[in-house]
């Protein structure tokens, strides 16, 4: 009768009542220089046997990935595992194992307890071991990585949206200035009299280029003279009334649900362009009459401004394209709003993140307080 010693426990283990199985595994979890490279990995891992399809190790860092607890994964097996790809991605793989005997780096979505749809690079070897042929699973989560790419290629194109506005929206401006001038004198003309209709449309689509070269500029600036420890709640009561007057204008109302929050450092003009910015997206999002919420509240150690709409919600394809200068869904829209509030937080240190359903949309400016 053999008996392998347990270095742990210093126990001895009778090893003609343990299955092929449990033998391996105890000669795995007893070679110490695989358990410290596995264990200690940054990357989740899994190992399984090839001809069981078990699972029959796991690091901790898979543990963190997927959401479960280890005594839950080790009663999986291959087909729980494959549940957290995507069918055509698993289709790929397994392709790709049949001709080349492994996987590496294939980039794939992964399902999580926590969320759905997790970005990864998978990598699949087949490895030998005491004449048993395992299965080593490597799984890298770039998520984030992509997140920030995203976030990087957002912030590139508000800058060359700036270089643009910084040196020809001024040019652009005075002479439209002075088209606009004169088309409102020739306006009060008596002879003129008959095309007061067709000026007033002339004037107004000039004061919606204007507006246009106003977002513009607007990205092109880098506001920092402004900042000083202010109240948001003081900033939104100042210019409640505007806005008010907005809602009223279109048929729909708002409501302020503003709670005792901490001062801040904020710039007063930024904070005003980001609520008409956000208020007016809230108002177009509504068809019939609605109601836009804007609340403020402390969370942790932020301060949010929350602006909450009835809209029909906003779908999943283009939430990502959100604050790309120049994407708009509206017809006389120049995507430029979203993109003012996204640098807007970027100049505050803010995060400007979205719920959206199909009872409306939420956006939400987290501002960190030092409190």
């Amino acid at each position: 009768m053999s008996v392998l010693t347990d270095k742990k426990s210093t126990t001895c283990i009778d090893s003609s009542t343990q299955s092929p199985y449990q033998k391996l595994e105890n000669v795995i979890n007893s070679n110490d220089a695989f358990n410290e490279l596995f264990s200690s990995s940054p990357c989740p891992m899994v190992l399984i046997m090839a001809d069981t399809q078990k699972v029959i190790k796991v690091n901790d860092r898979f543990l963190v990935l997927t959401g479960y607890d280890r005594r839950a994964i080790l009663s999986w097996n291959v087909n729980r595992l494959r549940k957290m790809i995507f069918p055509e991605d698993f289709n790929s793989i397994r392709k790709s194992l049949r001709y080349n005997q492994s996987v590496k780096d294939y980039k794939c979505k992964f399902n999580v307890r926590s969320q759905d749809g997790r970005m990864a690079l998978i990598t699949i070897k087949y490895l030998l071991w005491n004449r048993q042929k395992m299965i080593l699973i490597t799984v890298v989560d770039i998520s984030e990585t992509i997140e920030l790419k995203s976030h990087i290629e957002r912030l590139s194109g508000l800058n060359l949206v700036g270089q643009l506005a910084a040196s020809i929206g001024h040019e652009i401006r005075n002479p439209m200035t002075t088209v606009r001038g004169y088309l409102r004198f020739m306006q009060k003309k008596p002879n003129f009299s008959e095309y007061t209709e067709q000026f007033s449309m002339m004037i107004r689509e000039l004061d919606r280029a204007n507006e246009i070269i106003t977002d513009f500029l607007a990205l092109a600036k880098n506001r920092v003279n402004g900042l000083a420890i202010q109240n948001i709640n003081e900033i939104i009561e100042d210019i409640s009334p505007l806005v008010e007057a907005m809602a009223s204008e279109i048929g729909h109302s708002i409501e302020f649900s503003l709670q005792p929050i901490p001062n801040i450092l904020v710039d007063k003009i930024d904070i005003h362009k980001a609520l008409i910015n956000l208020v007016k997206n809230g108002f177009e999002a509504m068809e019939n009459k609605g109601k836009i919420i804007v609340k403020t509240y402390k969370e942790e150690s932020y301060v949010v401004l929350q602006i909450i709409d009835e809209g029909e919600g906003i779908p999943k394809e283009i939430i990502e394209k959100l604050g790309t200068p120049f994407f708009t869904t509206k017809e006389k829209g120049t995507g430029l709003g979203l993109s003012v509030c996204y640098q807007i937080a970027a100049r505050h240190n803010a995060l400007l993140d979205i719920q959206t359903s199909a009872a409306g949309s939420i956006f939400s400016l987290r501002f960190p307080s030092q409190e």
